[in-house]
This record gives structure tokens, sequence and C-alpha cells, in this order.
């Protein structure tokens, strides 16, 4: 049987939420810096969207929607979360085989400036 108010008081998710989008907030700066490829720049900003949305999916299933009575609000709303949980780990996977492509490129060029001199 399903509960009949939501799983986590709005005090707890709220704060941690507000703290989650702090992070991020810094997180996405941080991919302003020159040393970050392009390509890698692009994912991880998508990575970082995808988890602001997570963050809002996860406060309304876990705070707003009362089990017992929204049943299928409820299933909706974990089915989002983990969607974007799942889009999460294949963008992550990209941002991987992306890094493992540019460090391939950049020790195939370090091996040629070595050979040329």
């Amino acid at each position: 049987m399903l509960p009949p108010d939501p799983m986590v008081p709005l005090t707890i998710t709220i704060p941690s939420a507000v703290a989650a989008v702090i992070i991020l907030a810094c997180y996405w700066r941080s991919t302003y810096m020159k040393s970050v490829e392009r390509s890698r720049r692009r994912i991880r900003r998508a990575n970082t969207l995808v988890q602001y949305a997570l963050i809002i999916a996860l406060v309304y299933a876990l705070s707003m929607v009362r089990p017992a009575y929204e049943k299928q609000q409820f299933i909706l709303a974990w089915m989002t979360v983990l969607l974007f949980v799942t889009v999460m780990i294949v963008l992550a996977g990209a941002d991987a085989i992306n890094t493992v492509r540019i460090r391939r490129r950049k020790h195939a060029q370090d091996q040629t400036s070595d050979e040329s001199e």
C-alpha cells in the first residue's frame, strides 16, 4: 500500500535542491575555462541542463506527489526521474568516448611533433 503523504517533506528537499543548483551553477561556470575542449563543453553543459531538470523532477516526485491519491502522477514522476538519469548516463558515456578521442588525437600530434624534431 502506498503512503498517503509525500515521501519527503519540502523542508528537506527544497534546501537540498537549492544546494545542488548552486553546485551545478558553479560547475557550469567552470566549463567556460579555455582548457576545456569545445566538444566536451557542449556535452557537459547538456548534462548539466539534464541535471537541473532531474532536480526539479526529484523534488516533485519526492515532496509533491501523494502516492496513495495520485498514483498516475506518482508513476509518471518516477518514470521522468528514471528518464533523466538514463540521459545523464548516456551523456556521461558520450563524454568518456569524446575524452578518449581527444586524448588519442593529442597523443598522435605529440608523436608527430617528436618525430619531426
